[in-house]
This record gives C-alpha cells, sequence and structure tokens, in this order.
C-alpha cells in the first residue's frame, strides 16, 4: 500500500507551511541531506541530521532519533531511541523546537490532497517570524466564546434555581 505523510508545521521557522512526502525513509534537520529540512539559523533546536520516519517490518513508520541534542517529543513524550509512528501525531523536532503536525494517509485512497503541495527538491524559503505571535500547544485550543457563554447560563440557571426553592420554602413557613 502506498502511504503519503501530510506534514504541517505548527511552529518554527516555517510555520503553516505544509507538504507531503512518499519517499522513506525520510530524514529530518537542518542539513542539506534531509528530505524534511529546517532553517540552520532560526531552528537552532534542531540537529543537522535529528531524525527519521522509516518503515518497521510490520509495515507501519517509526520515528528514530538519530542521537539529537535535544530530543524528539511524540505526542508530547520524549522517544529515546525509536517509536511506533501512529497514523495522526504531533512531532516537536528538539524539545521547545519546531512542531509538526504528521497524518500519514493512503495515498491510493483518493483523498484530496489540495491543501498540501508535493515535496520539491528544493525546500521554499522559511516564512519570518513576527516577534508579537503568540503559539498556542495544538493540545490546548482557546476556549470559545459560546462555552463560556453555556457555562454562564448554566450558572445563571442554578442561582434562579436556588432562588426559586428559596422562596417556595420561605412561602411555606
Amino acid at each position: 500500500m502506498a502511504e503519503e505523510l501530510l506534514v504541517k508545521h505548527l511552529s518554527g521557522s516555517r510555520r503553516d507551511e505544509e507538504e507531503s512526502f512518499r519517499a522513506f525513509p525520510l530524514r529530518i534537520g537542518r542539513a542539506e541531506e534531509c528530505g524534511l529540512r529546517f532553517d540552520p539559523e532560526r531552528d537552532a533546536k534542531v540537529s543537522a541530521v535529528h531524525a527519521e520516519i522509516r518503515r518497521d517490518e510490520g509495515g507501519g513508520f517509526v520515528v528514530v532519533d538519530l542521537g539529537s541534542t535535544n530530543g524528539i517529543l511524540l505526542d508530547g513524550r520524549r522517544v529515546e531511541g525509536s517509536s511506533p509512528l501512529p497514523r495522526q501525531a504531533v512531532l516537536e523536532v528538539g524539545e521547545g523546537g519546531p512542531r509538526l503536525r504528521l497524518r500519514m494517509v493512503d495515498a491510493a485512497s483518493g483523498i484530496s490532497f489540495a491543501p498540501f503541495r508535493q515535496h520539491a527538491a528544493a525546500p521554499t524559503p522559511p516564512k519570518p517570524l513576527v516577534a508579537t505571535e503568540v503559539e498556542r500547544p495544538a493540545y490546548a485550543p482557546a476556549p470559545s466564546s459560546g462555552s463560556r457563554l453555556a457555562v454562564l447560563a448554566l450558572v445563571v440557571g442554578g442561582l434562579l434555581a436556588l432562588a426559586g426553592v428559596l422562596a417556595y420554602a420561605l412561602q411555606a413557613r
């Protein structure tokens, strides 16, 4: 089964960029030999040859730390050596380094890859980060105003019900 790795850069010098890969093993790092490359100057937490995504014996995928200085985190947990790669995951390249959302899909399934571009030989220049940007962890979305209103409505409703019960109790005396 031909599989494709879809990558969305959640943080780092390539934030908001998307790309896809079909050739494995896939080296990750700052060196020119890496298929998934980071900016050598702006992504200092990433080693020259940091990690690799490769097939395992069972046909799945594993992520392997290639002796990097800052390690790798898979869904928030540090990887020691190698770890099975789930079909969807967040990979942090170097503790405090760039975060990637990874999604493995069947390339022949007919899923539209319109938002993802095919990986080119030369990576596009990274976007500059704006000093005022605030990054949110992928696992902690901002609270929505709808959920705040729902909580407020529950509190007000509870207070009104309590007031009604108290008023009834006082009249019964």
